[in-house]
């Protein structure tokens, strides 16, 4: 059962968007789903309310294609799209793109994709907002770093991803803009082994949450995890637990990995299984060319 599981099946990520209530109870919300399309993957949603509208930027994947592209999804406050394209600006990178963080930074729309495969993490800004993006400048280089989100906190910038190994990774400036990003390397106490992260932190209460996802042991966004920050800078880190979230969709029971919000909506991802006879072939290709692809970009560097 597990190899045919394993050979005809993949994870089938979609994206939902409610209107938000306690965001500690995900499961009391009424979600709207996206409509499915033929892409494997729509998933890691970070959400901008804005003009009474709703944009939705997200990882879009089809594995025949291989290659992650951003894209953004507009809707109304009654949760009806109105939109939904391709972002331009990020084709030069040539590499897989996700997790598009997007956030206002004085008066400005920026967006750090995670650019893994190319050892460098770069802030776009916003040119056209939602579908037009130009390359700001390279903020980390010579770097494998994942899931990255940005923020403030005590007087400092923060940049916060994570290695390969879900090893979550700190660098500390006085401005996003700069060219000083440092690592540093606090003593941390964590809530829990997973150290990924999963959204953008958030203030509540004039306290720091941190989301992150459950990432290891074969398991690959099983639940997410809502710690609290008691303290944060440059020699230590401590957070506390404050809740485990699992999927609660019986349709997207196989997954949850990403939550979002904005000061009336939250949106997250979840998946299912989904199966085909041709997923073995669809399987070859799609390795094939993410190696190519690997191997092309390695020589760039």
């Amino acid at each position: 059962m597990r190899l045919i599981e394993r050979l005809f099946s993949c994870d089938n990520w979609n994206i939902a968007i409610a209107n938000k209530k306690d965001i500690y109870h995900l499961n009391d919300h009424d979600f709207k789903w996206f409509l499915e399309d033929k892409a494997e993957f729509i998933a890691d949603p970070f959400l901008i309310e804005k003009n009474n509208l709703l944009y939705v930027f997200y990882e879009k994947l089809s594995l025949l294609h291989s290659k992650g592209e951003l894209w953004c999804a507009i809707y109304n406050h009654d949760k009806v799209l109105i939109d939904k394209n391709k972002i331009n600006g990020f084709d030069d990178l040539n590499c897989h793109l996700s997790f598009p963080f997007v956030f206002n930074y004085n008066n400005n729309f920026y967006c750090i994709p995670e650019t893994n495969e190319i050892n460098k993490l770069v802030l776009y800004r916003s040119e056209s907002f939602p579908f037009s993006w130009v390359k700001e400048q390279v903020l980390l280089n010579n770097i494998t770093i994942v899931d990255t989100v940005y923020f403030e906190f005590n007087d400092s910038c923060w940049l916060i991803g994570s290695d390969l190994n879900n090893t979550r990774l700190f660098f500390k400036s006085n401005n996003l803009l700069s060219n000083d990003w440092q690592q540093v390397f606090p003593k941390c106490s964590y809530a829990s082994n997973h150290q990924r992260m999963a959204g953008a932190p958030f203030i509540d209460n004039n306290k720091l949450y941190f989301i992150t996802q459950e990432c290891g042991d074969g398991l690959y966004g099983n639940s997410l995890i809502l710690s609290e920050i008691i303290k944060l800078d440059e020699n230590n880190f401590d957070e506390k637990l404050v809740e485990q979230v699992f999927p609660f969709d019986e349709h997207y029971s196989k997954g949850i990995h990403t939550f979002n919000m904005s000061d009336k909506f939250i949106v997250i991802d979840s998946k299912r299984r989904k199966y085909s006879i041709f997923m073995p072939l669809i399987k070859l290709i799609y390795n094939l060319k993410t190696k190519n692809r690997l191997r092309n970009n390695q020589k760039v560097l």
